[in-house]
């Protein structure tokens, strides 16, 4: 049964994906107030982190849920996003 909600989410979070790439819809994330960042999303499941930045919308792979939950907590989004994810996870643009 686990299996099976776990095919479930990731399956929802790659449709939500896709239609980012192709425009057909938005990051349904969390909105964050921040310099840097306009909305956080993340998928515990597959360890995908998408970030909606005013110059596009990243998705960075294999980021554990501790990196993203410091993220959330942190006073400065865009530092912790410069010291502790960037350049750390595969990454691609996909809006």
């Amino acid at each position: 049964m686990k299996k099976i909600a776990l095919a479930l989410l990731s399956i929802a979070f790659i449709v939500s994906v896709s239609a980012c790439q192709t425009g057909a819809g938005s990051v349904e994330g969390e909105s964050v107030k921040s310099e840097a960042l306009s909305k956080v999303d993340y998928d515990a499941a597959s360890k995908d982190l998408v970030l909606v930045f005013e110059r596009g919308t990243y998705k960075f792979e294999g980021v554990p849920q501790k990196v993203y939950d410091g993220l959330m907590a942190s006073k400065s989004k865009g530092s912790y996003f410069q010291n502790k994810i960037k350049g750390k996870y595969e990454a691609s643009k996909i809006k």
